[in-house]
Formats: structure tokens, C-alpha cells, sequence
């Protein structure tokens, strides 16, 4: 995540135009796409969630500076040997954003789930409180914690 700002903005969008074409070298013969999905998380959002109960995923800390940009690479590949070529390029490209995010002073520390890489741990920015609601809220409506043991990828409480 980072400031809603043009600098952030031109940051991902000059490393797209960047790796786009390594990802492109790398497998000539692939077809391949990327997508860079940016959304804003503004003050206004926050503050209306907060009058209709609140949000579970801590968003005041994230806003308190001003709007927020959470900003999701997506990559879809056309066989599984062209994905094992590309997708650590564009696993460097999101590595990449995050180290210029921060230089530039722009980078917010927190992950979206739905946008979050399988060795991520995107509850752990929620904030203690909203994790202890999750678990009551789990507990009570899932008391045998079947969607936490049913299912086996994902993220858990």
C-alpha cells in the first residue's frame, strides 16, 4: 500500500513499463498478461464505515495521513513452464515497488488479503482488537471452526 499521490502512482507505473518487457524477454513465445489494479482507500470511506459499526481490516491507522492506494499486480500466463519463467519477475516488480514506495516515502505497512501473496500474513494488520472480534465472531457462528479446518489453503485466524 501507499500514499494516494502522482509520485506514488508514477513510481508503479514507470517499474511496470520496466519489467513488463523483462517478463516479455524471458518467454518470448508466452502470452502473457499483467494488470495493475489501483484502488483508493480515502478518509471519507473510513470515517462512513465507522458510522455503519466500523471495519474489521483497521483502516483508520491506514488513512490517518490522508487517502491511501492499495495497488494489486495481477499475472495471468499461458502454460504452467512460461508461468515458472515470468512469475519471479513480476514477484521482483511488486518487490521492486514496495523498495521505491518506501525510498519515496510513500509506502503505508499493510496488506490487503484478498491482495496478499501466500507467505504474507495480512491479519496482522488489522490490529489485536479486530483479530480477538474475528475470533469471537468465529467462534461463535463456527464453533466447530469447520471454515478454519474445512478448507485447506488460505489464510486462517
Amino acid at each position: 500500500m501507499a500514499s494516494n499521490t502522482l509520485e506514488a502512482l508514477t513510481i508503479i507505473d514507470d517499474l511496470h513499463h520496466k519489467y513488463a518487457p523483462m517478463m516479455q524477454a524471458a518467454a518470448p513465445n508466452s502470452n502473457f498478461s499483467t494488470l495493475v489494479e489501483l484502488q483508493p482507500v480515502t478518509n471519507s470511506m473510513v470515517s462512513n464505515s465507522k458510522k455503519r459499526g466500523g471495519n474489521i481490516l483497521g483502516l483508520e491507522r491506514i488513512v490517518k495521513d490522508g487517502p491511501a492506494l492499495m495497488w494489486l499486480v495481477s499475472l495471468t500466463v499461458d502454460t504452467e513452464e512460461n508461468q515458472k519463467v515470468i512469475l519471479p519477475i513480476a514477484r521482483e516488480f511488486v518487490d521492486a515497488i514496495n523498495k521505491a514506495e518506501k525510498e519515496a516515502g510513500h509506502w503505508i505497512d499493510w496488506i490487503y488479503l484478498n491482495y496478499a501473496w501466500q507467505d504474507e500474513k495480512p491479519y496482522s494488520y488489522y490490529g489485536n482488537e479486530n483479530i480477538e472480534l474475528l475470533r469471537t465472531v468465529s467462534h461463535k457462528y463456527d464453533y466447530n471452526g469447520v471454515f478454519q479446518k474445512l478448507r485447506q489453503t488460505g489464510f486462517k485466524l
